[in-house]
């Protein structure tokens, strides 16, 4: 096994230990802090071998021939049968859980967002719903929960938008995935691994309960465009992300850094073009800039609700992942100081070193766009306030893609499946 190859084999052995983390490990309740900081060192370690990986930007015309389109048949089968199982859990789950804001508020606040919209009624949107707890505030940002319109439209059950996306992607990795890669067995025992827990666990909660889905999609979305270096496409996704869930905010400051090195000023100004486009005619033209005062507001939010969960449910903190468990009850001012300290300061840091050591160890641009975003997506959740398991599927997501891609070559595209 050559340098690259022992390299990546190690890549997807730390994929397996995150995977494993924030799925069957979650069952051994009193040894979640050990398995709390195993979470991280695997992220971290992902963080560091993402560098020591090679990625070869392909042209998509170029994938689905030499990739997408080798051995078909077993891909349309497997696709097919990962559908029926994906449908028929899906279908009990939902028949045994509906939605009920009073064992979990989230999409059904959703519901109500996409009901006013699709019915024209804008200004409505993010005004109190009485329904649910005696007039909650809705304050999802709209590349959340605008996707649950379709649904809504077609007077379904919203939660199979999850089901449709978690489906195509589980379906990418069926149909990129090299067998005969070195470390493919435990790449595919990861990927099996992650979504069977998911769909066969019902206390998993991400489809049943979640519009995390939305959120994973885009941040793999975004991987993809980084490896495949379309960054005018991925200013795009930066914007779905960034008013989607903002957990990769360090790395903005880190990519505007990087950029401004490279001189890319045309991709600068771009990317903040579509950002204030978005800005305006997704929130300040329809909703008003009463919504942006509450946004604004909502960080001071989370200490007050942060202490509230410490109260009522402790076992968020205590059972799951995530640093908050160490802070405690006591010192929640200061872990949501260090969130906010280290998600933003230390991507741009860790650029920045990059930056000058570059040339000296050879590493390619995507690698080291890669790196500095799983960084601040480890940063951020090992800190963050409220440590719901869900939030973190993100993260061990955009690991999956990256390995996939990790050390790929043209010259292999004929032993690719």
């Amino acid at each position: 096994m050559n340098k690259d190859r022992y390299f990546n084999f190690i890549l997807i052995a730390f994929f397996l230990i995150e995977t494993l983390c924030v799925t069957f490990l979650l069952n051994l309740k009193p040894y979640m802090s050990l398995i709390s900081i195993l979470y991280t060192l695997s992220g971290l370690g992902i963080t560091f071998f993402i560098l020591k990986n090679k990625f070869e930007a392909t042209s998509y015309k170029y994938e689905l021939k030499n990739i997408y389109g080798k051995n078909i048949q077993y891909k349309v089968l497997i696709s097919i049968i990962v559908l029926i199982v994906m449908y028929r859990f899906s279908m009990e789950y939902f028949i045994y859980n509906p939605l009920n804001y009073k064992e979990s508020d989230m999409l059904p606040i959703i519901k109500v967002m996409c009901e006013r919209f699709v019915n024209l009624k804008i200004k409505d949107v993010y005004k109190p719903i009485n329904e649910i707890w005696g007039g909650t505030k809705p304050i999802y940002l709209p590349a959340l929960w605008m996707p649950f319109s379709i649904p809504t439209f077609l007077h379904i059950d919203i939660r199979w938008l999850s089901v449709s996306l978690f489906f195509l992607i589980f379906a990418y990795p069926i149909w990129r995935l090299n067998l005969n890669k070195e470390g493919s067995v435990l790449m595919i025992t990861s990927i099996f691994l992650l979504f069977w827990y998911l769909f066969s666990v019902e206390d998993a909660n991400l489809i049943i309960y979640t519009e995390e889905t939305v959120v994973i999609t885009f941040y793999l979305l975004l991987a993809v465009t980084i490896i495949h270096q379309q960054k005018y496409l991925m200013a795009i996704v930066i914007t779905l992300c960034l008013f989607s869930r903002y957990a990769f905010i360090g790395w903005i400051p880190a990519i505007l850094l990087y950029s401004i090195i490279e001189k890319n000023w045309k991709y600068i100004i771009t990317q903040g073009a579509i950002i204030l486009v978005f800005f305006y005619f997704f929130m300040i033209y329809p909703f008003g800039t009463q919504l942006i005062h509450d946004i604004l507001n909502l960080p001071g939010r989370y200490i007050d609700f942060t202490s509230r969960v410490w109260k009522d449910t402790p076992t968020v903190f205590t059972e799951g992942l995530g640093f908050a468990k160490f802070f405690g009850a006591n010192n929640i001012m200061l872990q949501h100081r260090m969130l906010i300290g280290l998600s933003l300061l230390v991507p741009s840091i860790y650029m920045s070193i990059l930056l000058l050591i570059k040339k000296k160890y050879q590493f390619n641009k995507t690698a080291i766009l890669l790196s500095s975003l799983k960084l601040s997506l480890v940063l951020f959740y090992t800190f963050i306030d409220v440590p719901y398991t869900y939030l973190f599927y993100t993260s061990t997501f955009l690991t999956m893609i990256i390995v996939m891609h990790a050390n790929y070559e043209k010259s292999e595209a004929t032993h690719l499946l």
